[in-house]
């Protein structure tokens, strides 16, 4: 396959050394009769699977956010300041918490990082295995997600894209189910006005909470809150991450698919939204995302170019990629916790 070829990208494998890594090479050419932008060879080298530790970090975290879900099951009686567990007040109660939350977030988390993975893996793209995050300790979601190494760039848009989005989908293919049965398992409950708020936590409800508990259960009372379920726990999580990962800056899922739906001109998008949100966190003090927005600036608020930003995407890849975006609308929540 030459330049003069209708394709975008031409990929080879080197096989000939047997040790892994495996050399992989990729020649970047621009499409024929249009200017070319730049032609080059990269070579890189396939990511070997540490399938031990990627199974260690997943067992971890099955069991960290077991005792996350255990903790917020109210079955278990702490000292003050520390996390020990003095009294445990209902097993059944506790495992119930522990496992329904469990499963249900790892379920979430897995479809998301098994839809970037799995789409890397289709395009030839040099990625690790998902490494999850246990973090048994800090309350009260029990990990801090999954991350996935990868060392190479994007051919073009389109790879780009298809690996962003897939995560995200995936991922609310699961959620908003959980939610749903969360909800079915839920009803509003009287908050009293003398609590103790120090004591209490408290999650905000995103808009696609506050539209599906209205049709599962009706029109809310005042002063009452939606009691917590183990289901509903993690679907509530499930959003909280989905609607983080979509915040179109940087590296996160949402920046890939900004960049590549508008190429170069996300920098300008990225870099108003940045300052927007220091703004606002500044005139309102709210500093919730503060730890969120100062690592998105350290790993860059520009996006990198593709090897191909002129591939286009196509209409519908376009229509799924804004309604992907504009997800956030439904699921992030100002005031999370």
């Amino acid at each position: 396959m030459d330049a003069s070829s209708p394709s975008d990208h031409h990929l080879s494998t080197n096989t000939e050394s047997e040790q892994s890594p495996r050399p992989v090479e990729v020649t970047i050419v621009e499409r024929p009769n249009r200017p070319p932008s730049h032609y080059r060879v990269e070579q890189f080298y396939e990511m070997p699977p540490r399938y031990l530790r990627a199974a260690i970090l997943y067992i971890a975290t099955c069991l960290s956010t077991f005792i996350a879900g255990a903790f917020m099951s109210g079955q278990i009686m702490v000292e003050e300041g520390t996390y020990w567990p003095l009294i445990v007040r209902d097993w059944s109660v506790l495992q119930e918490w522990g496992w329904g939350y469990s499963l249900s977030i790892m379920g979430i988390l897995t479809f998301h990082e098994l839809g970037h993975y799995l789409q890397s893996r289709r395009y030839g793209v040099p990625a690790s295995l998902p490494y999850f995050i246990p973090l048994p300790v800090i309350q009260p979601f029990g990990t801090l997600g999954a991350v996935i190494v990868q060392r190479t760039g994007w051919r073009d848009r389109k790879i780009l894209f298809d690996i962003a989005v897939t995560g995200p989908l995936a991922g609310l293919v699961l959620t908003i189910p959980i939610l749903y049965f969360g909800l079915l398992e839920s009803r509003y409950i009287d908050f009293p006005k003398d609590v103790d708020m120090s004591q209490v936590i408290r999650f905000g409800d995103p808009l696609i909470m506050k539209l599906m508990a209205a049709q599962v259960l009706g029109e809310q009372p005042p002063n009452t809150e939606i009691m917590l379920t183990p289901l509903l726990f993690a679907g509530w999580v499930g959003l909280f991450v989905t609607a983080l990962n979509l915040i179109p800056l940087g590296q996160l899922d949402g920046g890939h698919i900004l960049y590549a739906l508008l190429g170069r001109k996300a920098h300008y998008v990225a870099i108003s939204l940045t300052m927007l949100a220091i703004a606002l966190m500044t005139w309102f003090g709210q500093y919730e995302y503060i730890l969120m927005l100062i690592l998105v600036i350290f790993m860059g608020v520009k996006h990198p170019p593709t090897g191909n930003d002129r591939a286009e995407l196509g209409k519908m890849r376009t229509v799924i990629g804004w309604l992907t975006l504009a997800f956030l609308i439904l699921g992030f929540t100002v005031d999370p916790i």
